[in-house]
């Protein structure tokens, strides 16, 4: 049977019913009275008093009737309850609608009237109806008296409920709650007291409270009650002993409240808790007072003869005894015993309050250095220790014990040693900073030397023969060389090197290096090749990047110093585990003396000072290849002997990965075309040039919109297949703008896909529109090959053949993370591998840049935080797609310290020599690129 549907509205109603406790109870006189009346003032057969169920109408009275419940559809009772007032059905077999209804059928009744049962929190529970063979008309007078029943019959109820809650409230309580007599019998007694005092109710009522009472205790207090019932008193609260029935003694502490009539106690009202525990434990206590006070003596006497500052106090911070030591430290005398210290600061009071919190808690509190300054201004810094002191007779927390000592020469001694590791770690900055910028200086002039260069090869051939020329190429690459091992070194050092977990393809890896040295390889006669064991995944997941300078070092070493036989790279699997794969160059060079094996991978060292000059080497290759390595958990090992060639190797843990996320199953979107008419709203003119250059590419027909409300103008020509939309904009956000296209009357509007751009925030986003106002969602910054799959969806004819791929769901749907890689690899992402778009991309980037650096100063003079909060949001989308995630967290750091007045200009400065980093590796990136653009040209 088909679950029946309960309504928010029909819950509350049954709630309230079932909360009466009236169904499937037994006939009661007071119903059958208030139906009967009913049915006399009318004149009719039958009445009825209904409770309307779930699904059935039961009948709690019903005169001359045996029927008791009938299925609910087939009664009138629920056509009261829908009209939520007077019923009247005149003929009910002329009414289609009604007559065939059982229950008019069972009584043969021709004529109803009836009326709802409203409780009081507005529900309908039932209905009061009459029935009768024939016709009847009731008048005003009569429709009036049956209202009027019907509320009787809901007071009768609301009444009946409140004696079930007070019985229920009374039997369950743990309380001993009994009512007495003038006399003093028990009347009434609730569970909790038979259950204390083991006699039945009936047996209560037989006896007397007084027969209770312990027999030495029971005159007492009989006379503490009957005196106090003579003065008039109402609340009485005492405490004495009663006996149970197994003899058992319970201690009560009773309240009792007296009622009197003409100056006489003729009732009495009792509620007793059981406080034999309570009374029991200040038995104890009183027993263990005098053990107590000698234990504290003996501990005072300890704590005086200790040649330590000790210090013993009380729960309120009372002293209670102090060593000599102390004593004269603290200039106390025996007169501040039961005291505290002279008065404190409001600071110190504070701190001393929550020592004291902590303490007596059970916590041990201490400071390895608390400066104190005394009131002669000198300074000493103070190691204590606070720990509670307990009662060994019941374990209970008694006060505090301090601990103190002067560490002052200790705390200076350290002062100049943090000092001087903080001049040592600024010489490293120092250091680290030269490096980074004199790399940057030397490769910009290096990089124009090496393309001028190249330009006078290809114009005069011939130079490649002249000695001096190929003197000055030889000693600009080693230079290059250099200046990059010192950066990749500086980075290391510094730790700003971080690893990536990506899928790529590990044998097409390999082949690609391996193929990049075999011109090198063959002018020398000497055999490279990769040798591949078929067991291991192509495909796993590592960082590529980093990986490929290992091996590109390697192998460039291995034919640096190899002039006959071979270099042979191989890559094999480990038996005992499957994820770590083993990579070893080996050759049949020059060899490497066994008692130099250590100094190959120190920084700057070479082990044969005239193969360096002649082959060239800046001695940190191998050093960088072997912190590389440490970075992925591993080692870099060799083995060699002077003329007996070397073999470098090291094993990686790489798990295996996805084909389907590698680089391997990257489609070729250069070529993509989609038929689509797009509408980007976006505010940010690097996300503007990046998605437009590649709508361009694939043919694809645009507008944009710079904030919401432009979006909205121009969505009014319904021309778009798709838009675009950015979450947070000027003048309106995205949100808000899509909520009102989704308001529009138009059909057009409300199936018009929408995809929310957003950088952040993903899953919140989600929530707000949920298959409402946005259709998809694009991270920021975004990917090409993410950008084509989302626009493929809602292309009309489109070209670009994805096969079976399927596309990202909301739920895989990321923001591209950038962390680790370097600015060049960031540009090529974007731009494919077009030279065009990646000088354009790069002076755009560049212009956002400089913008936040001309700004960032000024802002920072006025302190405008909305102002610098508006600066950040227009640079992050920039920043994040360049891969510079660090720059903005220091932004959002220095908007925090803003807004609480605590800007630093060293945060500033920080952060605008970040950006002249930026700067100068996008103008050296341009600068290249342009060269060679020129060069090809």
């Amino acid at each position: 049977m088909k679950e029946l549907h309960v309504s928010e509205k029909e819950e509350k109603r049954l709630s309230t019913l079932y909360s009466l406790h009236i169904l499937d109870t037994d006939p009661e006189a007071i119903y059958d009275s208030i139906a009967d009346t009913a049915k006399c003032l009318c004149h009719a057969d039958y009445s009825f008093i209904t409770f309307i169920d779930k699904t059935r109408t039961w009948i709690k009275s019903g005169v001359d009737s045996k029927v008791k419940e009938l299925p609910r559809k087939q009664t009138p009772c629920q056509y009261v309850m829908e009209k939520g007032g007077l019923l009247e059905i005149a003929a009910i077999d002329g009414s289609e609608k009604f007559s065939q209804l059982s229950f008019f059928k069972k009584f043969n009744g021709n004529y109803y009237a009836g009326v709802p049962l409203i409780a009081e929190s507005g529900c309908i529970i039932g209905t009061l109806s009459i029935l009768n063979a024939t016709a009847l008309k009731l008048n005003s007078n009569q429709k009036n008296a049956l209202k009027s029943l019907a509320s009787q019959v809901v007071k009768i109820l609301d009444q009946k409920k409140a004696n079930f809650r007070y019985k229920t409230l009374v039997e369950s309580s743990q309380d001993l709650i009994y009512e007495l007599d003038e006399r003093g019998k028990f009347v009434f007694a609730n569970a909790s007291t038979i259950a204390k005092t083991e006699y039945s109710l009936d047996k209560l009522r037989g006896m007397t409270c007084w027969d209770l009472v312990v027999d030495k205790e029971r005159e007492q207090v009989k006379n503490f009650y009957l005196e106090r019932i003579k003065q008039g008193e109402t609340s009485i609260y005492h405490e004495f002993p009663i006996k149970a029935k197994n003899g058992k003694i319970i201690w009560l502490g009773q309240s009792v409240e007296y009622i009197y009539r003409n100056g006489l106690a003729k009732h009495a009202h009792v509620i007793a808790k059981d406080i034999t525990e309570l009374v029991d434990t200040r038995m104890r206590l009183k027993e263990t007072e005098e053990q107590i006070l000698a234990e504290k003596t003996l501990l005072r006497t300890m704590v005086f003869s200790s040649p330590a500052a000790i210090a013993m106090f009380g729960k309120e911070l009372n002293y209670l005894a102090f060593s000599e030591k102390w004593m004269a430290d603290k200039s106390v005398n025996e007169q501040t015993i039961g005291v505290g210290d002279s008065e404190p600061s409001a600071e110190r009071k504070e701190l001393l309050e929550d020592l004291k919190k902590k303490v007596l808690e059970g916590e041990v509190a201490s400071s390895e250095s608390d400066l104190i300054i005394d009131e002669e201004g000198n300074k000493k810094w103070i190691k204590w220790v606070a720990t509670p002191w307990n009662n060994t007779t019941d374990g209970s927390i008694g006060g505090i014990i301090v601990y103190a000592d002067d560490v002052t020469q200790i705390v200076e001694h350290e002062g100049e040693l943090k000092r001087a590791r903080e001049e040592a770690l600024a010489l490293g900055k120092i250091k680290e900073e030269f490096l980074s910028n004199m790399s940057h200086e030397i490769r910009t002039p290096l990089n124009a030397i090496i393309g001028t260069t190249n330009l006078m090869l290809d114009e005069n051939p011939s130079l490649q023969e002249d000695e001096k020329f190929k003197l000055l190429k030889f000693s600009s690459n080693n230079l290059l060389s250099l200046i990059n091992n010192v950066l990749d070194f500086s980075k290391i050092e510094s730790g700003n090197i971080i690893l990536e977990e990506r899928n790529f393809d590990l044998h097409d890896l390999c082949c690609n290096l391996v193929n990049s040295w075999k011109p090198t390889a063959e002018r020398k006669n000497v055999e490279l090749c990769l040798k591949w064991d078929e067991d291991i995944s192509e495909i796993v997941i590592g960082d590529k990047v980093r990986l490929s300078q290992i091996l590109n070092n390697l192998i460039n070493n291995a034919l640096k110093f190899t002039d006959e036989g071979f270099v042979h790279l191989r890559v094999s699997a480990n038996d005992a585990q499957p994820d770590l794969i083993s990579f070893e160059i080996k050759d049949t060079g020059v060899g490497i003396p066994k008692h130099l094996h250590e100094a190959v991978f120190q920084s700057f060292q070479q082990v044969n000072n005239e193969n360096t000059l002649e082959k060239g080497g800046t001695g940190l290759g191998l050093p960088i290849c072997e912190k590389l390595l440490r970075m992925m958990d591993s080692k870099l090992e060799l083995e060699s002997s002077e003329g007996f060639g070397s073999k470098f190797f090291f094993s990686v843990q790489m798990e295996e990965g996805d084909i389907n996320n590698s680089d391997a199953a990257t489609e070729d979107i250069s070529n993509a075309s989609l038929n689509l008419n797009v509408l980007l709203v976006e505010d940010n003119t690097a996300n503007q040039f990046i998605a437009t250059s590649f709508m361009e590419k694939w043919g694809v027909s645009f507008k944009i919109a710079n904030n919401g409300k432009e979006a909205l103008q121009y969505v009014e020509k319904k021309i778009f297949d798709v838009i675009l939309m950015d979450m947070r904009m000027p003048v309106m956000d995205g949100s808000t703008a899509a909520q009102l296209i989704r308001e529009k009357d138009d059909e057009y509007f409300k199936n018009l896909p929408i995809v929310a751009l957003t950088a952040s925030a993903i899953l919140d986003i989600r929530k707000e529109g949920k298959g409402y106002l946005f259709d998809d969602y694009l991270g920021k910054p975004f990917n090409p090959k993410d950008f084509l799959k989302v626009l493929s969806k809602y292309a009309s004819s489109n070209t670009l053949d994805t096969g079976e791929m399927e596309f990202d769901s909301v739920e895989n749907i990321s923001v591209v993370d950038s962390t680790g890689t370097d600015l060049r690899s960031r540009l090529n992402e974007y731009t494919e591998g077009d030279a065009d778009f990646l000088v354009e991309f790069s002076q755009n980037i560049l212009g956002n840049i400089a913008t936040l650096q001309e700004d960032l100063q000024a802002l920072f003079q006025s302190q405008q935080v909305e102002e610098f909060g508006e600066l950040i949001h227009m640079v992050k989308p920039t920043l994040e797609i360049i891969g510079k995630n660090a720059i903005v967290e220091k932004l959002y750091e220095m908007k925090k310290d803003w807004a609480k007045e605590k800007g630093k200009e060293s945060s500033v400065n920080e952060v605008i020599s970040e950006i002249e980093k930026v700067k100068e590796e996008l103008n050296q990136i341009i600068e290249e690129q342009s060269t060679l653009m020129n060069k090809v040209a």
